[in-house]
């Protein structure tokens, strides 16, 4: 989020309170005619960049009734939240459009009291330096978390693998703590390609750079083991493995 305008609404209700992880910047000016709702409303505007995610939470006191209106820069009506009876109301949206969206305040019960809290972020980057590595029988993948989390917790990554270059489909769902996985589920000489994600609240980010491998093959048992006695010894004997 970009700014917010704080204290400069189109109408202010008594003990209103907002609170906002990101800077605040200076008013954008006077407020746009809106749809009218009922019974009243408060409207507060703040500029977003398309692909930005949004998230309001707004709470009241128990028993209290509001719903957020979210307005993108051509005032049409993006998302509602459900009106229901409780303190807490939430809404999220990632954005499709760049400029001054408007999230409107619907009081429908007498509460005037609230707090506010809006923030924004974006997906996180890609995973970095990724590698992959095969063993015996199996393929070593590894990676470094994103270097912007865009603004929210790393939730996880997303494993992609295919058996040829950028053919690659979702494999693993895998904790945001984990930075390695040992694929089992291979053949031996056969080279698999592999893409990762971070994912956040805000949503997926654009896949890592493509590494590939190949697991190979573990020996065979060596072949007819046979043991022979003799004086004071024994003496085996066997062939290599096929």
């Amino acid at each position: 989020m970009s700014a917010f305008e704080n204290g400069s609404v189109c109408s202010a209700g008594p003990g209103q309170t907002i609170s906002t992880a990101v800077e605040v910047a200076l008013p954008f000016g006077e407020c746009r005619t809106l749809p009218p709702v009922s019974p009243s409303a408060f409207y507060y505007k703040f500029a977003l960049t398309a692909s930005e995610w949004l998230s309001a939470a707004l709470t009241a006191s128990p028993g209290s009734v509001y719903r957020l209106d979210l307005y993108d820069p051509q005032l049409s009506l993006k998302k509602s939240s459900l009106s229901v009876q409780s303190g807490q109301t939430n809404l999220s949206l990632t954005v499709d459009s760049t400029g001054e969206w408007v999230l409107g305040v619907v009081n429908q019960s007498d509460q005037t009291t609230y707090d506010i809290q809006i923030n924004a972020a974006f997906p996180p980057s890609s995973p970095v330096n990724p590698s992959s590595v095969g063993r015996a029988n199996y393929v070593l993948v590894s990676w470094e978390g994103p270097a912007s989390d865009g603004g929210l917790p790393v939730l996880g990554f997303r494993l992609y693998r295919g058996l040829s270059p950028s053919t690659e489909i979702l494999y693993r769902a895998l904790g945001a703590a984990q930075l390695s996985f040992n694929d089992f589920f291979v053949d031996c000489l056969r080279t698999y390609w592999y893409r990762l994600t971070a994912e956040t609240e805000a949503g997926e980010s654009s896949p890592s750079s493509e590494v590939s491998a190949y697991p190979v093959c573990a020996p065979s048992a060596p072949q007819g083991l046979e043991a022979t006695a003799g004086t004071g010894q024994v003496t085996l004997t066997w062939a290599a493995p096929v």
